[in-house]
C-alpha cells in the first residue's frame, strides 16, 4: 500500500521534471555548440580573411573571384586529393611572395617542375590532405604517418635546415639520382652509404650483404612498428632512426651494428634517407629519366665485392 502523501508525491513529480528540464538544456547547448562548430569551420575564416587580404591589395573586384568553399586537388594518377587549398588559396597568386601563411604564394620556380594539378601538395609536403582543420592537416602527434614536413617540424627537431626535411618526399621520385639538387640531406646521406659501406651488411635496392635487415622498403614501416622504451623525448619514427644511428647498441642491444660516430647532422641526414624508401606507386612520367633503377657505377661495384668477398 502506498502511504505517501499528495504533498510528497508532487514535491518528488517536480524534483524529477527539474532534473529532466536541467538534462535537456544541457543537451540543447551541448547540440548547439555541435552545430556552431560544424557551421563556422576554421577555413571559413581563413579564406574571409584572404579575402580582405586580396581586396586591400588588389581591389574589391580581384576580392570577387576568391573561391568560397572547401576546395580539392585531385590527382588521379597519385591517388591524391588534396584539401589545402582550402585555406592555401594563394599558392598561385602572383603578388603575395611576402605575405604570412597561409595567404603565401608558392615559390614559383618549384611549380613550374612540380605543378600542383599533377603532383598535388601532400606529395611533396606531407599532411593529411583530406583534413580541413590546422590540427589534423598538420598534426605532430605519435605515430602519425604522415606529418607535415615544414618548418615547424624542423625546428621541433633541431635541423640545421628547418625545411629540409620535405627531402624525404622529393626522395620518393628522385630514389635514384646519383645527386638531386637542393637536396642536400639526401645526397649528403648517399655519399654516407658508399662511404660507410652500409651494402656490406644491408640489402639496399636489391644489392648487398644480409647480416643486418634489407632496408630496401625501410621507409615502408608504420610508426607503431619500432620499439620506443629506450628512447629518450617524443617518440617518433625520425627519432628513432636518428637515435639508432648515433648509437646502435642502445635502442637494439642485440644488434652486431657498429658505431660510426655519426654527427647529429649525418644521422639526421641518413635517418631521412631511410624514411624515404618508401612502397609508392609512382607512375613513370614522375621519375627523373624514368630511370627505375638502382645502375651502380663500376667503382661502386668493385667496393662492394671487396665487401661481400674480401680483399
Amino acid at each position: 500500500m502506498d502511504h505517501k502523501t499528495a504533498k510528497e508525491k508532487l514535491t518528488f513529480v517536480t524534483r524529477d521534471r527539474l532534473w529532466l528540464s536541467l538534462a535537456g538544456i544541457a543537451v540543447l547547448v551541448l547540440m548547439g555548440f555541435i552545430s556552431f562548430d560544424y557551421f563556422t569551420p576554421e577555413w571559413r575564416s581563413y579564406q574571409a580573411e584572404f579575402r580582405d587580404l586580396v581586396d586591400e591589395k588588389f581591389g574589391p573586384d580581384r576580392a570577387t573571384t576568391v573561391p568560397s568553399g572547401l576546395q580539392q586537388v585531385y590527382v588521379k594518377d597519385l591517388g591524391k586529393a588534396d584539401r589545402c587549398v582550402t585555406c592555401h588559396q594563394a599558392v598561385e597568386w602572383k603578388g603575395l611572395e611576402n605575405a604570412p601563411e597561409p595567404f603565401r604564394t608558392h615559390p614559383k620556380e618549384i611549380l613550374d617542375k612540380h605543378p600542383i594539378q599533377k603532383f598535388a601538395c601532400t606529395s611533396c609536403h606531407g599532411g593529411q590532405g583530406y583534413a580541413t582543420d590546422t590540427d589534423e592537416a598538420h598534426g605532430l602527434i605519435r605515430d602519425w604517418e604522415e606529418p607535415l614536413l615544414g618548418q615547424d617540424l624542423g625546428e621541433f627537431y633541431v635541423m640545421g635546415d628547418k625545411k629540409a626535411l620535405m627531402q624525404i618526399n622529393c626522395n620518393i621520385c628522385h630514389r635514384y639520382d646519383k645527386e638531386t639538387k637542393g637536396a642536400g640531406y639526401i645526397n649528403r646521406a648517399k655519399q654516407l652509404v658508399n662511404e660507410k659501406g652500409c651494402r656490406a651488411c644491408h640489402v639496399i635496392n636489391g644489392r648487398g650483404g644480409t647480416v643486418g635487415p634489407d632496408l630496401t622498403w625501410e621507409g615502408a614501416k608504420a610508426p607503431e612498428q619500432f620499439n620506443y622504451e629506450r628512447i629518450k623525448g617524443f617518440n617518433s619514427e625520425f627519432t628513432w632512426q636518428v637515435s639508432h644511428l648515433k648509437a646502435p647498441k642502445e635502442l637494439v642491444t642485440e644488434t652486431v651494428m657498429p658505431n660510426f660516430n655519426f654527427s647529429s647532422a649525418d644521422a639526421q641526414a641518413l635517418a631521412m634517407l631511410v624514411m624515404s624508401w618508401k612502397k609508392e606507386k609512382v607512375p613513370v612520367d614522375y621519375i627523373p629519366g624514368h630511370n627505375y633503377r638502382d645502375v651502380p657505377t663500376t667503382e661502386e661495384l668493385k667496393k662492394e665485392e671487396r665487401m661481400l668477398k674480401g680483399p
